[in-house]
C-alpha cells in the first residue's frame, strides 16, 4: 500500500493538528507502525479509549484511497513525511501535517531562507503600502514569502513577492481545488508557477473556522520567523506568532499608533519582545551569519522606504523574544461560568482544564492561553478534539462555548 494511504488514514483517525495524533506518531514514529499495531501494543500506549482502538483495527482506508485519487484528480501531488521533498522543518514542529496537498514546488525550501508574512484581513491603506514595500524587498533579497492566501495583509504579501520575481508559498486552510477566498485563482497560479501553493486538508474540505488557527502552525513552521503587520490585539496573526515562538521561531513586528485597534496586536509584540521591522533590513540583519541570507535588498526597489512610527524600544541583537504571545486576561465578564455537562474519563488533564474555562460566552484561543497557561498550539489541537467530541462549538473568530 502507498505510504500516502497510510497517512492518510492516520490523519483521518486521529485529526489534523491534534494532541492526540502528535502523541501517537511520537510513540510510534509513523503511521504505517500504527497501522500494523496489535491490539496489545495498542492498549500499551494508554493513550486510546475502546472506540478508538477499534478504529484502528477496522483498517478501514477507503476515505483515505479516495483523498489520494482526488488530490491527483486535482493535479496536486500528496506529500508525507517519508517523502524527500516533504519540509524538514516540519517534521519537528508540534503535530507535522501527515500530508501535505501541493501545487507547485516546494524544490529548495530548505537552502532558501523564509519569512512568514501575517496581518489582519481588514487592513487599511498603510498597512498594504507598508507589507507590498517589506515583502517585496525581502522576496527581491532572496527571501521566501509564507502566508495565508487571505484577504488584506496575505494577499498583498503574496502579489509583492511576486513582483519581485520572488518565490512564495500559500498555505491554505481548505481543500486544494475550492476557490477561497473567492476570486483568489489567478493569484494562486502564479504563486504555483515558482512558489507553491499547499494544504494540509483533503479535496472537498470547506473553509471551517477552525481550520485555520490549525493551519497557522504550518505557516509559522515553514518559515525562519513571523512577521506581524496591522493586527488587533485578538487577531489569528498572534496565534501565528504564538506557533512561531513554541516552535523556535523569530517573531518581527510593525510599529504602529498607539491609538488604532489595528496596531494593538504589533506593539502588544514588541512589548513582549519581538523585533520592530522598519525595513527589510531589520529582518535581515539577524540572519547575516546564517548562509543564504547574504544578498543585500537592491536599492532600486524603493529608493524612499516608508518610515513607519517606533511603537517600542528595539531589542539589541543578541536578545531573542523571551516571552510567549499573550492578550490581556479575560475579565470575569466576558467568559460565565460553564455549563454543568458530564465529563468523559478519556480526556487529558489539559483538555479538562480548558472545558472548565469555557462557559456559554464565546473566548478564543488566546484568551484561553491568558487563562490556563497552556501553550497555543496544546489549546488548539485540543480545541479540536473537544470539538469532535460534541463538548464544544466553535463560533469563527469569536471563539468557542461549551455544549
Amino acid at each position: 500500500m502507498e505510504q500516502a494511504i497510510y497517512w492518510l488514514w492516520f490523519a483521518g483517525l486521529f485529526g489534523r493538528g491534534t494532541r492526540l495524533s502528535h502523541e501517537m506518531l511520537e510513540f510510534y514514529g509513523s503511521a504505517e507502525a500504527v497501522f500494523q499495531a496489535s491490539e496489545q501494543e495498542l492498549r500499551q500506549t494508554a493513550l486510546l479509549n475502546r472506540g478508538q482502538i477499534d478504529r484502528v483495527l477496522r483498517h478501514d482506508t477507503d476515505a483515505a484511497q479516495r483523498q489520494y485519487d482526488e488530490a491527483l484528480q486535482e493535479g496536486c501531488r500528496v506529500l508525507t513525511p517519508g517523502d524527500s521533498e516533504y519540509p524538514d522543518c516540519l517534521r519537528h514542529i508540534y503535530a507535522p501535517p501527515s500530508a501535505l496537498f501541493v501545487r507547485g514546488s516546494l524544490a529548495g525550501l530548505e537552502e532558501q531562507p523564509a519569512i512568514a508574512v501575517v496581518g489582519s484581513r481588514h487592513s487599511d491603506e498603510y498597512g498594504l503600502t507598508v507589507v507590498a514595500q517589506l515583502s517585496q524587498e525581502l522576496a527581491a533579497a532572496g527571501v521566501r514569502i509564507i502566508s495565508g492566501l487571505a484577504m488584506g495583509i496575505d494577499q498583498a504579501a503574496h502579489r509583492a513577492a511576486i513582483k519581485a520575481e520572488g518565490v512564495t508559498i500559500g498555505v491554505l486552510g481548505c481543500g486544494i481545488e475550492l476557490d477561497y477566498p473567492k476570486g483568489s485563482g489567478p493569484l494562486r497560479e502564479l504563486m504555483a508557477e515558482k512558489g507553491a501553493v499547499l494544504t494540509e486538508y483533503p479535496v472537498g474540505e470547506p473553509a471551517r473556522p477552525g481550520n485555520f488557527p490549525m493551519r497557522n502552525r504550518i505557516i509559522s513552521g515553514l518559515s525562519r520567523g513571523v512577521l506581524v503587520v496591522r493586527a488587533d490585539e485578538y487577531s489569528g496573526s498572534l496565534i501565528t506568532a504564538g506557533h512561531a515562538l513554541g516552535q523556535g521561531r523569530d517573531v518581527f513586528a510593525v510599529p504602529g499608533r498607539i491609538d488604532e485597534a489595528l496596531s494593538r496586536g504589533a506593539n502588544k509584540l514588541l512589548l513582549q519582545g519581538a523585533k520592530p521591522v522598519t525595513c527589510a533590513g531589520d529582518i535581515l540583519e539577524e540572519y547575516e551569519a546564517v548562509p543564504n541570507w547574504g544578498r543585500m535588498v537592491p536599492s532600486q526597489i524603493n529608493p524612499d522606504p516608508v518610515k513607519l512610527r517606533a511603537g517600542s524600544r528595539p531589542r539589541k541583537r543578541d536578545e531573542r523574544p523571551a516571552a510567549a504571545v499573550r492578550p490581556e486576561p479575560v475579565s470575569a465578564a466576558v467568559s460565565e461560568p460553564p455549563r454543568r455537562r458530564a465529563v468523559p474519563d478519556y480526556l487529558s488533564r489539559s483538555q479538562m482544564e480548558l472545558l472548565k474555562a469555557i462557559g456559554n460566552r464565546p473566548v478564543t484561543a488566546a484568551q484561553l492561553a491568558v487563562q490556563t497557561g497552556q501553550p497555543v498550539e496544546e489549546i488548539l489541537s485540543s480545541l479540536v478534539e473537544l470539538e469532535i467530541y460534541g463538548l464544544i462549538e466553535s463560533h469563527g473568530p469569536a471563539g468557542y462555548t461549551a455544549l
